[in-house]
Order: C-alpha cells, then structure tokens, then sequence
C-alpha cells in the first residue's frame, strides 16, 4: 500500500505498483472484504498517492490525475466523476500537500502544480530547474505551514534546496504562462549545516504550528519574535537586479529600505547590522560583504547605505543584502543613487 485517505466513512487505499485501489467497510479500516475494490480508469499506470478535496477522492497516478465521488450504493460505493481528470501525473508521493482550499503536488514533467479545472502550473523556470538537479526525484517531500496569516508550500529537494511558496504573496500575472491565476512568490529557506529547511512535516494545532526535525526527534514550534532556527542563527537574505540597458553610470550609492531602529535593549542584536555584497558578472563572481547599521533600538531615521560603488554596466549589477541578527527584519526594497537625506 502507497496511500491511504478516508471519504464518505470509509477508507480508500492505494495499491502499490497497481492501479488498483481498495475501500473498506463503513467506519472500519480492517474491514475489506477482498471484493471491495476499483481500478483508476483513465491510464494504466500505477497509484503515486491519494487525497480529498471537495469531497472527492483524488487518485494520483504516475501519469494521470483520476477524480472519484461518493455513491449511494451499496456494491460500488464511489464512481469516477465524468469528464473531470488531467492527463499529468505525480512523481512523489509526499509532494501531495492541502493548502489554501486546493491540493499542491509535483507533476510526472517535474512542474509543480495547483488543481483546478486544468492543473495550474505554480513553479517558475528557476524553481523547476532546482528540481532537475535532484538525482532521485521521487524522494521529493514537502509540507505546508501557516504563519503570521500565510499559508506556504514548502518543497525538500534533496541534495539541492528548499523552496516556499508564499500563497498568500500574490504578484505575477499568470497569463504569461498560460494560467488563469496570479502566482504567488517563492523563496528558499535553508537550516545552518543542512542543504535544506530541517523540517519534515508539520501541522498546525490550536493557532500553533508544530514542525518535525528531519534528522531527530525533536518538535519544534514557529514563533514570531523568535530569531533562530532549531538553536542556530536564522540569516534572512534577499536580492535585487539592477537592469543596465547602456553606458556606464556611476554608483553613488546603494540603500536599502525597510524596518530599521529594531534593536534589543542589551546583548546580541544591540547595534544590528545589514550586510551588502554585489556582482557584476551575473552571480558567477561577487565583492567582499560590507556591512551597514540597521539602528539600535528607537532609532528611525537609520538609513542603511553603501557608497562610492563604481561604474554599472551592462546586462546590470545583481545586489544580495542579508543580516542575521535576533531582530525583527524586513527588506522592502533597495534605492539607487539616492539624494543626501534632508534632516
């Protein structure tokens, strides 16, 4: 058995290396009689996975999406839903995550998707290509946490990365890429010492969310005010592309804008500071980091900034600012060439 789900009192099990799938008896899972069985229609291929949605079991298979609904029957309790499936499949199971009222997985071309009435591609080029790197793509996991009112995908890549999807953070026009949805934003989250995030499932209880160590047994809990990740440092860092069409232009000077005068009374994160590096030769190579201050505690006119920064040129200069102090950080955005402040 791959997969197990529970719809209409009864559960539905997943047959591994088969199309085949298994139901039990009304609210008793050691209930099959070995003729309560259905076979997923639309595709030979064998079961990756199951959920529900909408009070429909979703059957995932290695090269096609079934979608099944409870029956009043007695003999045939559920029934394929007419004319509803995709033609795309799933190539890890415990990519297949709820969230946002939809289901999430990664797809047998290594795409990552939303269902809808078409599946709804959610990964950018960049992101799929992380997921090529991956040696094994079916050992491809991925959880959901819900955090200060987002809700966010979070997709392991073994050997390569983590990646969120921040479905809350709505920006670019899908119509690009052939949707009709705007796509959220991604980011990729990496632990200290690991290639990617430590965490391996997690769930959320009474308003709290619980998340799993990957390596140990411990349960950690996300928190706001709290600046570290499973007792390391939490880095925070960010990146902007200055676009230089021609010419040469001088670099006067780089700030950074956000939350600033955000420092602790005493102790770590007192004086906080922004690190700021760049490159000219597309990420290939980047200068030393050269750190800024971010404003002890009160003081809100801090700007961080960096000057005398030499000529830009053409395709443009790629910018990363990072800080990792216990303190509250937001990146907003970064001003090129600013005027001398009034005050």
């Amino acid at each position: 058995m791959c997969d197990v789900a529970w719809l209409g009192d009864r559960f539905a099990f997943m047959a591994t290396g088969s199309d085949t799938w298994w139901y039990s008896e009304i609210s008793d899972a050691a209930n099959e009689t070995g003729l309560d069985f259905a076979t997923a229609e639309s595709a030979p291929d064998p079961n990756v996975a199951c959920a529900v949605l909408n009070d429909e079991l979703i059957i995932f298979g290695s090269q096609s999406v079934e979608f099944w609904q409870v029956t009043s029957s007695a003999t045939g309790p559920f029934a394929p839903v007419e004319g509803k499936g995709y033609q795309r499949g799933c190539i890890a199971r415990d990519t297949v995550q709820f969230a946002d009222n939809a289901i999430f997985w990664v797809g047998d071309d290594l795409v990552i998707y939303r269902a809808g009435s078409v599946p709804q591609r959610i990964s950018s080029s960049s992101i799929e290509d992380k997921i090529r790197q991956c040696a094994d793509p079916t050992t491809l996991t991925a959880i959901v946490v819900q955090f200060e009112g987002h809700e966010i995908y979070v997709l392991n890549v073994p050997g390569v990365g983590s990646y969120a999807y921040d479905i809350s953070r709505i920006g670019v026009q899908a119509q690009a890429y052939g949707d009709s949805y705007e796509r959220g934003e991604w980011q990729e989250w990496q632990s200290a010492g690991f290639d990617t995030f430590r965490g391996q499932v997690a769930q959320m209880v009474s308003g709290v969310v619980y998340v799993g160590d990957m390596t140990t047994a411990d349960l950690w809990i996300m928190q706001v005010g709290a600046y570290a990740d499973a007792g390391g440092p939490l880095k925070r860092q960010a990146s902007a592309f200055i676009k230089i069409e021609e010419g040469t232009p001088r670099c006067l000077n780089i700030v950074v804008h956000g939350v600033v005068g955000q420092g602790n009374a005493t102790g770590a994160g007192a004086n906080p500071t922004v690190e700021m590096r760049f490159s000219d030769d597309q990420g290939r190579t980047f200068t030393g980091w050269k750190a800024a201050s971010l404003g002890k505690m009160g003081a809100y006119r801090t700007r961080a900034f960096w000057q005398r920064l030499g000529l830009l040129r053409a395709p443009g200069r790629l910018v990363q600012v990072r800080c990792s102090d216990p303190v509250n950080v937001v990146f907003s955005h970064l001003e090129l060439n600013a005027a001398r402040p009034a005050y």
